[in-house]
């Protein structure tokens, strides 16, 4: 397919930051851009096709995309879309952020100059930390309340450094820090944990016993595959009541399970009911 020209009508009118949610329809097709694309996977998964790679996406992904780099998103076959945060960033805008933080960063020399690192793949880690960040960026730059562009630009600065760190932290440690069978494990709960992902599931998918697969996850992790599995789950719950404005009933759909059993399960398990744990946690509170 031949790669169309993705134009951001904001900054060709003098803005130097764009940001927006939305599904990923807008780049099923190769396109390249003019401003610098910093890209967050929200919810649900897919593929990212970039420079002639390919990644498989999940929630947390963290893409930096540089000008004039030709990528598009496409489905792996599963149900749910991916859903994902924009920021589109001038190429002046972003110079002078790369400029400012640069410094600390000399490995990325390549990346900042745009001479062979032409992207940046990272992902958020289990606090959603980066996440936290963009969702206030998108609420400062949608509301633009008094002194939101300030703060729309602190934090994209924060932003930016962060995933920069992570990106560093994740070329200086190896991938199979504990043991590669279980670092797999875990990775394929995280993928299908919206899926109702089981230990038999697991059993299946990795050709090994059910029993042996729990003594070697509980000897790398100190936790069983079943708690594992759902201290994730809550841990989830817990990032879409503070970090968004979904529904319960919402929450539940993406999760795979009925509103009565989340809240059960919520409630068993943090002593809070979901809208008590938003009211007092939520972001806007």
């Amino acid at each position: 397919m031949e790669a169309i020209n993705w134009e951001c009508d904001a900054l060709n009118t003098g803005s130097d930051i764009f940001l927006m949610h939305a599904g990923f329809e807008d780049m099923v097709k190769p396109k390249y851009h003019d401003f610098v694309l910093l890209c967050y996977v929200a919810f649900g998964e897919g593929r990212h096709h970039i420079a002639n790679k390919e990644f498989d996406i999940s929630e947390g992904d963290i893409f930096i995309v540089n000008p004039n780099v030709v990528h598009y998103f496409s489905r792996t076959g599963r149900v749910e879309y991916p859903e994902l945060y924009y920021c589109m960033i001038s190429e002046k805008k972003a110079k002078s952020i790369f400029k400012e933080i640069k410094n600390d960063f000399p490995e990325l020399k390549s990346f900042f100059d745009n001479s062979f690192l032409n992207y940046i793949y990272a992902k958020d880690n289990t606090n959603k930390e980066i996440r936290g960040l963009f969702v206030r960026m998108i609420d400062e730059f949608m509301t633009s309340p008094p002194g939101g562009r300030t703060l729309v630009q602190s934090y994209l600065t924060i932003t930016m450094a962060k995933v920069f760190r992570r990106y560093l932290q994740a070329m200086n440690n190896p991938v199979f820090n504990r043991n590669k069978t279980v670092d797999q494990v875990i990775r394929y709960i995280n993928y299908n944990l919206n899926y109702g992902v089981t230990l038999h599931d697991i059993s299946d998918a990795f050709h090994l016993s059910e029993e042996y697969l729990c003594r070697l996850f509980k000897c790398h992790t100190g936790t069983t595959i079943k708690q594992f599995i759902l201290n994730l789950r809550l841990d989830k719950i817990k990032d879409l009541l503070q970090n968004t404005d979904r529904s319960i009933e919402s929450i539940a759909v993406s999760l795979g399970c009925g509103q009565e059993y989340l809240s059960r399960l919520f409630k068993k398990h943090t002593g809070m009911s979901l809208l008590e744990y938003r009211k007092k946690y939520h972001y806007k509170a």
